[in-house]
């Protein structure tokens, strides 16, 4: 769940958003790379790619998505987009992560020949995106009272295809909802009226028996 958008026992509209929901067997990088060398990078962006190192030492290599269309009035930087596999959700969303963007013609990691040329690549810091693909909101059917399903889902939970995730509680509009009490005070009254006249004809039904009898 990336974000939520209700509390327990609120009154909701349809359509209303309720929860995001994303996928993070694949997340995004974005990467701000510096406006100098933005131009270099996109237009090798086809071969670019990403290596991502953490504190664990774990490395993770993500492909070229795209690139943002503004750049960064205060930190001057153009945003680049890389998918990469999240495997067990290793990288949550908002991590920061050191990055190493290595453009064509420089070898992939590792120990390198003194003869190959000097490695072309800017490093810098990487945020984990959620990608936009991968989302899905679930919003609410019709209007009602919400209630969770089975348990109280917060941001970060993880859920399941399947799931069930809420309950709606039919709630009527007030007019409709003050419409349908008058009728009901009205079929009360009635049934109560009914009661009663049927109390009497019983009660003249015996009458009428005794007068036989004697």
């Amino acid at each position: 769940i990336a974000a939520s958008r209700f509390t327990q026992g609120q009154l909701v509209y349809e359509g209303d958003r309720l929860f995001t929901v994303v996928d993070l067997t694949r997340v995004w990088v974005q990467v701000d790379v510096p406006q100098a060398a933005a131009a270099r990078v996109r237009q090798d962006s086809a071969r670019v790619r990403l290596f991502a190192a953490r504190p664990a030492g774990d490395q993770i290599t993500a492909s070229f998505v795209r690139t943002g269309d503004v750049v960064d009035p205060i930190t001057g930087t153009l945003p680049f987009y890389f998918e990469a596999d999240n495997p067990g959700s290793r990288l949550a969303v908002g991590e920061n992560i050191t990055v190493r963007l290595d453009r064509p013609g420089a070898p992939v990691p590792g120990p390198v020949p003194s003869a190959e040329p000097a490695r072309r690549t800017i490093q810098v810091v990487g945020t984990v995106r959620a990608d936009p693909r991968r989302e899905a909101q679930v919003v609410a059917p019709m209007w009602g009272r919400i209630e969770w399903a089975e348990r109280p889902l917060t941001v970060g939970d993880t859920v399941r295809e399947g799931d069930a995730l809420i309950s709606l509680i039919l709630e009527l509009p007030i007019l409709e909802r003050y419409g349908m009490n008058t009728r009901m005070l009205e079929l009360r009254a009635a049934f109560e009226v009914a009661q009663h006249r049927l109390s009497q004809a019983e009660a003249e039904a015996h009458q009428a028996a005794a007068l036989l009898d004697a």
